[in-house]
């Protein structure tokens, strides 16, 4: 009997034989997997972020609302993206990474409001 094909190991085959260069909701849909396992799939197959050909690049070349993230040697979101870091702790390294440039101490207060949320889900 042969194997289940992790789902990891299924897009990084797809790789291997059609290369990188489609977007990953393209990807997602061929596969029938989500675009995210797609982006993860893509961090373990070492194909860094401002090499990726679809919209995550474009939109790093631009910020909505401020210069806050500029810069910063690492996207917060690409940081969350590559980490497979879920809504409430990618929302405390967005807050803690912007607070001396945006809205200081009131920032760390909505980081600690996302942590006191993390650990009170994860507490049962």
């Amino acid at each position: 009997m042969r194997k289940p094909i992790s789902k990891i190991a299924k897009i990084t085959n797809y790789f291997d034989k059609h290369g990188t260069t489609e977007k990953a909701g393209d990807v997602a849909k061929k596969l029938k997997v989500s675009v995210a396992l797609v982006y993860k799939a893509r961090a373990q197959y070492a194909i860094p972020a401002e090499k990726w050909p679809e919209t995550a690049q474009a939109a790093n070349t631009r910020q909505e609302g401020g210069s806050h993230y500029k810069t910063l040697a690492i996207q917060p979101w690409d940081y969350i993206v590559q980490n497979n870091l879920g809504f409430l702790e990618g929302n405390v390294i967005k807050y803690v990474t912007r607070w001396k440039d945006k809205e200081g101490v009131q920032d760390l207060q909505k980081a600690r409001h996302f942590l006191d949320k993390l650990i009170e889900v994860n507490n049962g």
